[in-house]
């Protein structure tokens, strides 16, 4: 996987960048929630749900990480 190969790389780049709409948070993070299916055994609007349950799962802890559901 070329993403998790890069992380380090991709966030000192993230880091890099000014946030100022967020004056606690100095730099931009990168939250990701993803899921798991397989087609045709879900209704997308479930899939979508499952992955921003996820994402938001991701936030709540800290920011800055990611996690995959399913």
């Amino acid at each position: 996987m070329r993403f998790v190969g890069n992380r380090s790389a991709l966030n000192e780049d993230l880091a890099a960048l000014p946030h100022p709409s967020h004056p606690q948070h100095k730099a931009v993070t990168l939250s990701i929630g993803a899921t798991r299916f397989c087609a045709g055994q879900s209704a997308y609007s479930q899939i979508y749900q499952n992955a921003d349950h996820a994402l938001y799962d991701v936030k709540a802890a800290g920011r800055d990480s990611w996690r995959v559901v399913g």
